[in-house]
């Protein structure tokens, strides 16, 4: 609405950022390192911006900070983008930013039943699986005991078709986008405001919102996972975990 911006500057070793209808250039709570070559990452939640350098998450802007800040960029707005002839000099290149894959030091063995302190709202999960078989049940499956009335994501790989449940959503259902069929794998799980993000082997496979129910919205919205688990009795895939860098 009004034509919207953003920009990002960097000068006097100090980043800023700013946003149409929303704020003039304001440094960034989290002040970066000054490394080269840099990665940004840009995210439009329902409620907010948020701003990435090289994966660390360096500010939040939510749309509610002004009137005209929530007018212009609340809801579904946003279906092209241009780079500025006149004021962008900095950007290179561009692109849809991809699951990442942990360093063989960040990964976890699996131990069933292990209860795991675990931040979703903020920390992506990463779960590596070596499923070669792909017509017999492959399964994964995670408790999240903290959430309302219990909580619990399911990921199924039979017969060649990959699938996914979330406890108050709903029951086994195809991803949108199938993978192809290739091992080892790794998953990813990213927790949003509004939604998850099933993505595999840096592909974004599917998005579930919370709004498809009212049992749904209630038991996932907002800041609700701390602790996970791996299922004891349902879980027979999974081999490591660990965080996306």
């Amino acid at each position: 609405k009004n034509g919207g911006w953003i920009g990002i500057k960097w000068q006097y070793g100090i980043a800023y950022h700013k946003i149409s209808s929303c704020h003039d250039y304001k440094r960034f709570s989290t002040q970066p390192s000054q490394e080269s070559p840099q990665i940004w990452k840009i995210s439009k939640m329902d409620d907010s911006f948020v701003f990435s350098l090289n994966g660390q998450v360096l500010d939040t802007v939510y749309f509610s900070g002004s009137s005209s800040c929530e007018s212009s960029w609340s809801g579904d707005v946003v279906s092209l983008v241009s780079f500025n002839p006149d004021h962008d000099t900095a950007s290179k290149m561009y692109g849809r930013p991809t699951a990442s894959i942990p360093t063989e030091k960040e990964w976890f063995e699996v131990e069933r039943n292990e209860r795991i302190k675990w931040d979703l709202e903020t920390t992506p999960l990463a779960i590596k699986t070596e499923i070669t078989n792909f017509q017999s049940r492959n399964v994964i499956f995670m408790d999240f005991d903290n959430v309302k009335n219990g909580g619990w994501i399911g990921i199924k790989w039979q017969y060649g078709v990959a699938y996914h449940k979330i406890s108050s959503c709903h029951d086994y259902k195809r991803f949108s986008t199938q993978p192809s069929q290739e091992s080892p794998q790794i998953w990813k799980i990213s927790k949003m405001d509004d939604s998850f993000v099933f993505s595999l082997n840096r592909k974004v496979l599917d998005t579930v919102y919370f709004s498809e129910s009212s049992s749904c919205k209630s038991s996932w919205s907002g800041d609700v996972v701390s602790l996970f688990s791996f299922n004891p009795d349902h879980d027979t895939a999974s081999k490591m975990y660990g965080r996306p860098t």
